[in-house]
């Protein structure tokens, strides 16, 4: 998954939560709600996705993607070898890409 859509996922939890709590204000257009709701139903099969990961892929996924942790940093913390950080991580990208090819055009459109 890009850096990018990480990013995204990150700052638009406010805009998730006003969607799942329906605070949008009356004047926001018919478009833009849509455009939200499209955007939080991307946002959440990512995380469910992200969830359904291998515990070891997930952990390595979130410190490197998430915490944004360095390969070294993360095999000093988890008492791993370095090359097993980066193979988990690979793993956990490539479950990514085939769990989410279906919403990959979806999202790089919203995230770009």
């Amino acid at each position: 998954m890009p850096d990018g859509a990480i990013d995204h996922v990150r700052l638009n939890e406010k805009s998730r939560k006003a969607i799942k709590n329906n605070h949008l204000t009356s004047s926001t257009d018919d478009m833009e709600i849509e455009f939200f709701k499209i955007e939080s139903d991307v946002i959440a099969k990512v995380l469910e996705s992200i969830e359904r990961l291998p515990e070891a892929c997930r952990t390595v996924f979130r410190m490197s993607y998430l915490d944004r942790m360095s390969v070294r940093d993360i095999a000093t913390e988890l008492n791993i070898a370095e090359s097993t950080v980066k193979t988990q991580r690979q793993r956990a990208k490539n479950h990514l890409r085939e769990w989410l090819k279906d919403l990959y055009s979806v999202a790089i459109l919203m995230f770009f």
